[in-house]
């Protein structure tokens, strides 16, 4: 079944039954303070994966990690792939409770599309913090890949490049606002690329949009 295919929702996140043990896939693959953070940034979270009961109850199956974030971030809602072997009455039941919307897919892809390129969070966290000559080298050598995207794209050398550099986490943590392709990702192997070699040869990247860089190998 494709993604397309499947129910999507806008689901209160108070609504969801939510088993509070993530899987193994889900703990192993992210830095959970560090994922949270970065989900604290960004308007809309990744969407959960639900199974709804005969009743219209709402279970998380899969990605449960966002949705734990969102319970920790407050947030009101989240969005709610149903899954296959949900019961369409309970999926019935379910979109007659207050707060609960279903979306389309089309309408998401066409909004995405008409954009080409958006102000998108970037968050690091580092095996220790960095050093002044360090944070100068990862803003040349990492940040400094953003300046391709406005080589590529003319709005983006319009809306800027990059802003809101912060260090945190007694510099352990580097977050910055870049202006990024929303579509194509062709110029990103750059900026992987660049990642990995400061990685390798200044300080360990620990995480990365809150995944463990050793997964994004």
């Amino acid at each position: 079944m494709s993604t397309w295919s499947a129910t999507l929702l806008s689901v209160p996140v108070a609504r969801l039954t939510l088993d509070t043990d993530l899987s193994g896939d889900e703990s192993a693959s992210h830095v959970y303070e560090h994922l949270r953070f970065y989900c604290s940034l960004i308007d809309t979270l990744p969407a959960v994966k639900v199974t709804v009961d005969a009743n219209g109850r709402a279970v998380v199956s899969g990605r449960r990690v966002y949705a734990r974030i969102a319970r920790d971030l407050g947030r009101p809602a989240i969005r709610a792939v149903v899954d296959a072997a949900s019961e369409p009455a309970g999926v019935a039941r379910l979109l007659q409770e207050p707060g609960v919307e279903q979306l389309s897919w089309a309408e998401i892809d066409a909004e995405e599309r008409e954009q080409r390129v958006a102000w998108m969070w970037q968050v690091f966290y580092f095996a220790r913090p960095l050093a002044g000559a360090e944070l100068r080298a990862f803003q040349d050598d990492v940040v400094g890949v953003f300046a391709q995207v406005g080589d590529l794209f003319p709005e983006a050398a319009e809306m800027g490049t990059v802003d809101q550099l912060t260090t945190g986490e007694e510099g352990r943590r580097v977050s910055f606002r870049a202006v990024q392709p929303t579509g194509d990702q062709a110029w990103m192997r750059d900026y992987v690329a660049a990642i990995r070699r400061f990685s390798a040869e200044v300080v360990e990247v620990v995480s990365f949009q809150g995944r463990k860089q050793s997964d994004r190998s």
